[in-house]
């Protein structure tokens, strides 16, 4: 059974979810919560830094892409921070690369949504 650990903080118009632990399907509930609470107010940009996550299953790589529509819809953006290499090749393979972006650190992430405003 996984264990998952999320700390929010706000950087302007930018929520970042540092996860660390697993994200499975005893988890995954927690991981859609932390989602959909970063959602409020609407038209905020989230960042998944994940430098943290040993694992995600397909469901974790799901929730992130439904709350992505929803973020999308509402006018923000929802990327990916400190993809580990395991992690990185399983964004890959899952084709999640052309769905949502994914940067090296999370500074360079807050940096890129940063200047979208």
């Amino acid at each position: 059974m996984g264990q998952l650990k999320i700390e929010r903080r706000d950087a302007g118009k930018v929520t970042v979810l540092t996860a660390t632990g697993e994200v499975d399907m005893t988890t995954v509930a927690e991981f859609e919560t932390a989602l959909h609470a970063a959602l409020k107010p609407s038209g905020r940009s989230i960042i998944l830094s994940v430098a943290g996550v040993s694992l995600m299953s397909s469901s974790g790589w799901g929730t992130a892409l439904a709350a992505a529509k929803k973020v999308r819809a509402a006018g923000g953006d929802i990327v990916f921070a400190d993809l580990s290499p395991l992690m990185r090749v399983v964004y890959r393979e899952l084709g999640i690369a052309g769905l949502l972006r994914s940067f090296p650190t999370e500074s360079a992430a807050l940096a890129a949504l940063s200047s979208k405003d």
